[in-house]
């Protein structure tokens, strides 16, 4: 992480719920499908938006600092000030429900159970370093039994996101600008439980 200056700004971000209860249905799923979808076509417009206004200002720029370098001088100091953000988010209960809401039906399909949920993210210009700690479990329902029965044992992990500018000098490793690494580690081992009825849970409800 780059360190700051005399005139670089610290903004910090706390949050945090005693628990959390999501529900997902069908109709959800859709929303968020074709949110995401307009949000990339949206990024995607903004990127070439800023790619052309850019080259123009690149061209301003050249003009007005052949004609006035002091005054380049004084914007330059001023758009170097950067700002750190730290965020941190704590839930301990965590719990994600999938429903099959098709129809009049509210059939319940899987349940996620986080029991420890902890996000810290410190962001300053291209750099930015984020851990996250899980520990959870989930079962699926067994609609002939009509009980909920384990699919993921309780297991934990903790989770490390890096990126920073690429300043590898090899020609075959910068492929782009930035360096992203992400590493899981966990202490304890993972246990999934496949039965016949979870996969015919999951091909009755989840196949398209």
């Amino acid at each position: 992480m780059k360190m700051l200056g005399p005139k670089d700004s610290v903004c910090a971000v706390n949050v945090a719920f005693s628990a959390l209860a999501i529900r997902i249905g069908f109709d959800d799923s859709l929303l968020i499908s074709r949110a995401l979808a307009c949000l990339t076509k949206a990024q995607e417009a903004a990127a070439g938006e800023i790619g052309a206004d850019d080259a123009s200002t690149n061209s301003d720029n050249d003009a007005e600092d052949s004609a006035d370098a002091d005054s380049g001088a004084v914007t330059s100091a001023a758009a170097s000030s950067k700002m750190l953000i730290i965020a941190n988010v704590n839930i301990p209960i965590v719990v994600v429900d999938l429903i099959n809401d098709l129809g009049r039906r509210q059939l319940p399909l899987l349940q996620l159970r986080i029991r420890k949920f902890a996000v810290g993210v410190k962001m300053v210009e291209d750099y930015i370093d984020a851990d996250v700690l899980l520990a959870m479990s989930a079962v699926y329902y067994n609609e002939k039994l009509t009980v909920w029965e384990p699919m993921l044992e309780p297991w934990g992990c903790v989770v490390l996101f890096n990126k920073e500018p690429n300043t590898t000098k090899d020609e075959v490793l910068r492929i782009n600008d930035t360096r992203t690494t992400i590493s899981v580690t966990a202490e304890q081992r993972l246990d999934l439980n496949l039965t016949v009825e979870l996969v015919q849970l999951l091909m009755e409800n989840m196949v398209c």
